[in-house]
């Protein structure tokens, strides 16, 4: 260049290096060098960015980072140092590591890669899971027709677990106009006879799947026969005696 120096425009990795100025003239010659370092913006990942768990799994999680001059990585969870559970895996390579873990090591874990050129973090989630548990309020139910089925399974599981219901093993029982379902029970209005069966409710999380049964029968509702003209029932006289004695007692 005409003021008798170099530029680099744009500048990479390609163009690091040592570089040599020479100046002569009559009286003799002489020469410098220089390195030239290209410091590259740091750059971070860390996988996964989401990690379920359940309790006592053992779990990793890895960060790699891309930068010139070479960076250092860092783990943290809020504003608490993690220098005890990190390995350091390979040049701008590092793994955070929690053994057994708990349903207290939920939360956000940060990865920070620093150099010279920068400062730049990733974060990863871990969330805890619970696989779903099932329980029905009653194993047999008995209705009488006409009357409102309702079957109850009580779930728990982290994060909470949808419910499904089906009928005689494999048919899904979905909604209708006298089929109401909410939350934790199925309900059958005006049940009939036909509707009489084995019914399972069946809970799944991305921790698992649980089910469980319930039987519902269906009886007939209960008819009264009239005794003909002139004759007493048995169950007529006991209710007349009853009422008789009641008010009073001492004349029987």
């Amino acid at each position: 260049m005409g003021n008798n120096s170099l530029m680099l425009l744009y500048p990479s990795g390609q163009d690091e290096g040592w570089y040599r100025c020479s100046a002569a003239n009559e009286g003799g010659q002489q020469s410098r060098e220089i390195q030239v370092m290209v410091q590259a913006t740091p750059e971070v990942f860390v996988t996964p960015q989401v990690l379920p768990f359940r309790a006592g799994d053992n779990l990793t999680l890895t960060c790699q980072g891309r930068g010139s001059p070479q960076l250092s990585l860092a783990w943290r969870r809020g504003d608490v140092a993690l220098t005890e559970h990190a390995d350091t895996l390979a040049p701008q390579r590092s793994a955070l590591r929690v053994f057994q873990a708990t349903q207290e090591d939920e939360g956000t874990y940060t990865c920070t890669a620093t150099s010279p050129a920068g400062t730049v973090s990733a974060t990863a989630t871990l969330t805890y899971t619970e696989a779903p548990a099932v329980r029905v309020a009653e194993e047999e139910l008995l209705v009488a027709g006409g009357e409102t089925a309702k079957l109850q399974c009580l779930v728990t599981g982290i994060p909470t677990p949808s419910l499904r219901w089906f009928r005689d093993g494999s048919t899904p029982v979905t909604p209708m106009s006298f089929i109401q379902m909410e939350e934790d029970h199925l309900k059958i209005l005006g049940v009939q006879e036909s509707d009489g069966g084995r019914y399972t409710c069946q809970a799944v999380n991305m921790a698992g799947t649980a089910q469980a049964h319930i039987i519902l029968r269906v009886g007939a509702a209960p008819t009264v026969i009239q005794a003909p003209a002139g004759e007493w029932s048995v169950a007529a006289h006991s209710r007349l005696w009853r009422e008789s004695y009641l008010q009073n007692p001492h004349n029987t």
